[in-house]
């Protein structure tokens, strides 16, 4: 069965739909919601990207239209210091997330580096590969090895640097850099996404 539910505490729509009911909605449709919607495996449904207003009216249309039930509201609405203050929490726990998984690929890309150095060094220095002898097949496997550890270390590298500058996002998140910004409390500004 296809529903959708209002969620107070973030202001979105949640919409469930199981696998086999998924492979029935239409491709337009699946593809919108692919694009304005994010995936979320802790509840099983596709959170919308927008707040509510317009972009609400927009996505009510075109779920009603698909034939989505409405079940609803969930939860309750927070005031803008809980808003505030749930978006740090999450920042945080991001932050942390992501600091973990750059530690791991840091300590992985160190290993394969160890590992190929290891293994380069007990090639002495200059020496060529001795073409048509009996070991010219396994020389090259090895260097190959040691070349593609070389690699890993350095594509693990660009990964814990990917997490890092995640982290640090999601740390000025946590602090409220957001908050001091005066652009941010700009009154012509629309925070909110309109769709088409």
């Amino acid at each position: 069965m296809n529903y959708y539910v209002h969620n107070l505490e973030t202001d979105k729509l949640n919409i469930f739909t199981g696998r086999e009911n998924w492979k029935l909605l239409s491709a337009e449709l699946q593809i919108i919601i692919k694009r304005y919607c994010l995936f979320s495996r802790s509840q099983s449904c596709w959170v919308s990207k927008a707040l509510g207003g317009p972009s609400r009216i927009w996505w009510l249309d075109k779920l009603k239209a698909a034939g989505f039930e409405d079940h609803g509201t969930v939860g309750e609405k927070l005031s803008f210091a809980e808003q505030v203050e749930a978006k740090q929490e999450r920042a945080e726990a991001r932050a942390e997330r992501f600091e973990t998984r750059s530690e791991k690929a840091e300590a992985e890309s160190q290993q394969a580096f160890d590992t190929s150095h290891k293994m380069m060094k007990a090639i002495p220095m200059g020496q060529p590969i001795l073409v048509g002898h009996y070991s010219e097949t396994r020389d090259r496997n090895y260097r190959d090895r040691a070349w593609n550890l070389l690699g890993k270390a350095v594509h693990a590298a660009d990964k814990a640097k990917h997490y890092d500058d995640r982290a640090e996002v999601a740390r000025r998140t946590a602090a409220g850099e957001k908050l001091s910004d005066p652009a941010f409390w700009a009154p012509h500004r629309d925070k909110r996404k309109i769709y088409p």
